[in-house]
């Protein structure tokens, strides 16, 4: 301790200050508190209190032959300046929240065996198609690149397990779902085609009457699956009609075209009478179209009234006139019906009456823009020709890609029906999708499973020297693989195999969770990436026995991280596997992590 004179005779300060450091700082207050000069000053201050220094000036003019004694005290004052410095340096290392850097924090965790993340890998589902007849096995470590994307370079992900590839489960093209409840709008597909002023009749079940209105206008449209329509718009109170059906079963309705019309038969006084939604009209002229049954379409004061014929008969009609000044009274046939109207008629003046009925065919629908889970529970049709399965699976997973690149993956099974035509049914077990598909959707059946990385196969790792304890071989690829492995106290395993004299040793997570005789190793994620094998000493793991090139990495994988590949990235091999013609990727890769962040490792 020295005390620091500051000028007056009766203060001091204590150098160096005692360090008051509080719990939980993310950095440490600074420890070098004083530089060369105020150490220099406070040596000074004290040579008084030392007899044999009192002649030690720093003045030269004052004692001359003491100016190397104070020389002593500059070069202490510059020690302790130093010294301080690095001492504040070291206690940073000491501390979880100021550690400068990942191998520090390292070191610091590895006190309370914890071991930091290394890169994990991510994996992808991908669809192969063959151009063969026959099937086609894929070996395991065939490898797929991707194309680069948003400023990453291309990727390479391997299949590790053998898979086929079936001919007649390459790809489905799934029938357009529609909407099944009519949203007020006249679709159709085929059928007879109504002109402009036609009068339609919207049948609900096609037996209850909903509605009539006249044609204003006939267009085709074409829906995002390319099926063409015919769309039918009426007048307003057509319209009005259809808007009341919106959200009606689509299938429950029928349009009908009523082809002919008739007048009101001159030669009656009162040729329409009504009695509430009852009415009586003669028309002009015998209809031999006209059936008990059929709906009609009163058009009175400008006003459809749609309605259903109950009695059609053909009645002689007496008139009068007049020949040559002579009052002639003659008969003439015409039709005369009963009907029922959906509403009274608030006016009767200019009847007419629309009959003669033509089914419009099928109401139509616009194909679903896109496509859940749930509208396919029931099963979906598949576009013909469906190529027989044969012996190939008809449940398994299969992989479904819409108009974009985003897909879904769920168990289905395929079934070929007699018309070469097929469905398509999720099994119980699928489950929702992510997004919905944007049709058209397609269906893609051989599907496989690849894991990021490339394989490295029988790498000479080095020499071990069987008096050496703890012997350390670093690996000439980065990152080893590591994946996710819920089994494991780590939750995860690399893929990693190696050998010692052609006899495989096992990975432990820590030697010192073995015995001196165990043939384990342990693998240490240095922080820029790269990968040690580490032995034991005798005590912790066997210490591998003296020879020449015999530590080999028998097979491992290296590549991994949190960068994940998009939808639709992967479409070739790294090298071509015969008889396979096309690559698909509808789903983005899962999982992978960057190795741990110093941020994460000191939370």
């Amino acid at each position: 301790m020295i005390l620091l004179d500051t000028g007056c005779p009766c203060s001091g300060v204590t150098h160096p200050p005692r360090p008051d450091i509080a719990p939980g700082l993310q950095a440490l207050p600074d420890r070098q508190m004083l530089g060369f000069r105020d150490i220099r000053r406070a040596l000074l201050a004290r040579l008084n209190d030392h007899a044999a220094l009192e002649g030690w000036r720093a003045d030269p003019a004052q004692a001359v032959h003491r100016d190397l004694g104070v020389m002593v005290l500059d070069f202490a004052a510059y020690v302790l300046a130093v010294t301080g410095f690095y001492d504040a340096r070291i206690a940073e290392r000491a501390y979880l929240a100021p550690a400068p850097d990942a191998e520090t924090l390292a070191e610091i965790v590895a006190l309370i065996g914890y071991i930091p993340r290394p890169a994990m890998v991510a994996s992808v589902r991908l669809a192969l198609e063959t151009s063969g007849v026959d099937p086609v096995t894929i070996p395991a470590l065939t490898a797929f690149r991707s194309e680069g994307f948003d400023g990453e370079k291309p990727q390479v992900f391997e299949a590790l397990v053998p898979s086929t590839v079936w001919p007649q489960r390459n790809r489905w093209a799934l029938a357009p779902l529609a909407e099944t409840d009519f949203n007020g709008t006249l679709l159709f597909g085929a059928g007879t085609v109504p002109h402009p002023g036609a009068v339609l009749v919207v049948a609900d079940t096609g037996i209850t009457l909903a509605g009539a209105g006249r044609v204003t206008d006939i267009r085709s449209e074409q829906d995002a699956n390319g099926t063409r329509f015919r769309r039918v718009r009426l007048d307003a109170d057509g319209t009005t009609a259809l808007a009341a059906l919106a959200g009606t079963a689509r299938d429950t309705l029928s349009a009908t075209l009523l082809r002919l019309d008739g007048g009101a038969s001159p030669y009656v006084t009162t040729p329409l009478s009504i009695s509430g939604t009852s009415a009586e009209m003669h028309l002009d002229a015998v209809y031999g179209q006209l059936r008990a049954g059929d709906p009609v379409v009163l058009e009175a004061g400008g006003t459809l009234y749609p309605g259903s014929i109950t009695l059609h008969e053909v009645d002689p009609v007496p008139f009068t006139r007049t020949i040559d000044s002579t009052s002639v009274t003659q008969t003439v046939l015409q039709s005369r019906i009963e009907f029922d109207l959906l509403t009274s008629p608030d006016d009767t003046a200019n009847p007419r009456l629309h009959f003669a009925p033509a089914r419009m065919g099928e109401l139509a629908a616009r194909g679903r823009e896109t496509v859940v889970l749930d509208d396919m529970l029931a099963g979906v049709d598949l576009v013909g020709p469906v190529v027989p399965l044969g012996e190939a699976p008809a449940l398994a997973p299969v992989m479904l890609q819409g108009a974009a690149k985003a897909g879904a993956e769920i168990s289905a099974t395929v079934v070929q029906t007699a018309d070469s035509t097929g469905t398509l049914t999720p099994a119980d077990t699928a489950k929702a999708f992510a997004t919905a598909l944007k049709q058209p959707i397609r269906a893609y059946g051989n599907l496989i499973h690849a894991v990021r990385g490339e394989t490295v196969l029988n790498e000479v790792l080095g020499s071990s020297d069987g008096r050496t304890s703890f012997q350390r071989f670093a690996l000439k690829k980065k990152p080893l693989s590591w994946v996710e492995n819920a089994a494991l106290p780590l939750g995860r395993s690399p893929y990693f195999d190696l050998a010692v004299d052609g006899i495989r040793w096992t990975h432990t997570r820590h030697l010192t969770l073995n015995g001196p005789e165990d043939q384990v190793f342990a693998l240490e994620t240095l922080p820029d990436g790269s990968t040690e094998v580490c032995f034991g000493d005798g005590v912790n793991g066997a210490i591998p026995p003296s020879g020449t090139g015999n530590v080999v990495a028998l097979s491992y994988r290296y590549g991994g991280g949190a960068t994940k590949l998009p939808a639709g990235a992967i479409t070739q091999f790294k090298r071509p596997v015969k008889d396979i013609a096309l690559i698909h990727s509808p789903l983005p890769a899962t999982g992978g992590a960057d190795a741990e962040t110093p941020d994460e490792l000191k939370r």
